[in-house]
């Protein structure tokens, strides 16, 4: 007998199209906190460079261990040693993470799981949201993404954000068709009190 979930599960994937084209695009930044992936690795002048602009917690903790540790004479490219094995794990995690995948607008676990339960997606807003709603995100985002969207507000912003560079009079006007299938995906996936408390806005 076929395990109805499985097909489900098997359905909410990103499609493999989709991450064919987004594995030939030159992307330079995460959609979604528009950090680029740190990649120049065991140089750590570039590191150092990389965690004062993009990771600025970490930043404040390392000048804070430093500047308690002064006889360490810590320079531009000799620090990452001198590190204690905590602070050193910290900085590798954050450069690991840093690195992009494709990802959905809306988490597809939380669909499948929706489709489970015997909420049946259209297959054409599936579509859109396994292969028209996803971007590359860096795994700090990821981990974030994989909580179920709040409000249809912040569905409409993330889009803008990944795809029209936080213009949000653009879609309306150059890609009609998808953000129709946008607020197809909301009223699908967000809450019916926060869609109607968007649309009374």
């Amino acid at each position: 007998m076929r395990d109805e979930r499985n097909d489900a599960r098997g359905r909410w994937q990103i499609s493999p199209a989709r991450r064919l084209v987004l594995r030939g695009e030159d992307v330079a930044r995460c959609a979604e906190c528009k950090t680029p992936p740190f990649d120049a690795f065991g140089d750590h002048v570039a590191l150092r460079a990389w965690i004062l602009e993009h990771r600025k917690e970490l930043a404040a903790e390392l000048r804070d261990y430093f500047r308690k540790n002064p006889e360490l004479h810590a320079r531009p490219d000799r620090w990452f040693g001198l590190l204690t094995l905590q602070l050193r794990a910290e900085v590798v995690l954050a450069w690991e993470r840093s690195a992009l995948e494709p990802a959905s607008g809306i988490p597809l676990d939380y669909l499948a799981a929706r489709e489970d339960a015997g909420t049946l997606a259209p297959e054409a807003l599936r579509a859109f949201l396994v292969d028209g709603f996803v971007a590359h995100v860096c795994g700090a985002c990821r981990a974030r993404l994989a909580r179920p969207p709040r409000s249809a507000h912040a569905v409409r912003e993330r889009y803008v954000r990944w795809f029209f560079d936080g213009d949000a009079k653009a879609p309306q006007s150059t890609d009609p068709v998808r953000w129709e299938l946008l607020d197809d995906a909301i009223a699908y996936c967000v809450d019916e009190l926060a869609l109607a408390s968007e649309r009374g806005k």
